[in-house]
């Protein structure tokens, strides 16, 4: 799914195959957060002029529309950033401030919004400290990621990385910048990491392989990752 202003672009992962589908009610050009549950495309943010009316719109799949949804409170509107996941059936979205660090967090269920204590992710890139990191819940700190040599995009000038379950792995996806034939291009990586808990509680992480899935000469950013059934 791709989406920029009110244009929304979708994926035929089997045809590789690009199709329009219907134009979301507000434009959304800010990055807004995605996420997916039982057939319905939840968009949050990204409008320059959030208020109770836009903060949320939801697309479904199978009657093709778009609907805007009640807001949990109008303090949520003034928030910098969101995130969202689904976990367990249900919708998580946290509120980050300037320093995106996070302020509230609610979670819809059934219709219902609710406040939530949802740490996620599980996993996060750390741009600042070059490292993935995940979070022990036991402990309630961050802790990084061990086993991995330093790679090309824990480099972070000029770099966005990108994480997602993958079958219970995580993919790992990075843009990497070199001049090939005299040109400029922008260099997709991704890399399958197998994850391991030892029994002291470490989470150590193991390339399965990684390898440049794409190269292209659009500077546009690295927005978002989502694995897909095929």
């Amino acid at each position: 799914i791709l989406i920029s202003m009110l244009l929304v672009m979708v994926m035929d992962c089997r045809s590789h195959t690009w199709r329009e589908a219907p134009s979301m009610r507000v434009a959304r050009d800010n990055s807004p957060s995605t996420c997916v549950l039982n057939g319905k495309i939840y968009v949050i943010g990204g409008c320059k002029n959030l208020d109770s009316t836009n903060w949320i719109e939801v697309f479904d799949t199978k009657t093709q529309t778009w609907e805007f949804l009640q807001i949990p409170s109008e303090e949520i509107c003034r928030s910098f950033k969101y995130k969202s996941v689904v976990y367990k059936e249900t919708v998580y979205v946290s509120c980050l401030d300037e320093n995106y660090v996070t302020h509230m967090t609610y979670k819809i269920h059934k219709g219902r919004w609710r406040e939530a204590h949802l740490m996620f992710n599980h996993g996060s890139f750390d741009s600042p400290n070059c490292s993935l990191q995940w979070y022990d819940s036991y402990r309630k700190i961050w802790k990084n990621l061990k086993g991995l040599m330093r790679r090309s995009f824990m480099d972070p000038r000029g770099k966005s990385a990108k994480l997602v379950n993958y079958g219970g792995n995580i993919a790992l996806l990075w843009e990497e910048y070199m001049i090939l034939s005299n040109h400029r291009k922008r260099l997709i990586w991704c890399e399958e990491i197998v994850i391991e808990k030892e029994h002291r509680g470490e989470i150590w992480g193991l390339v399965k392989w990684s390898e440049v899935v794409f190269i292209t000469d659009e500077m546009n950013r690295l927005e978002h990752a989502l694995a897909t059934n095929v």
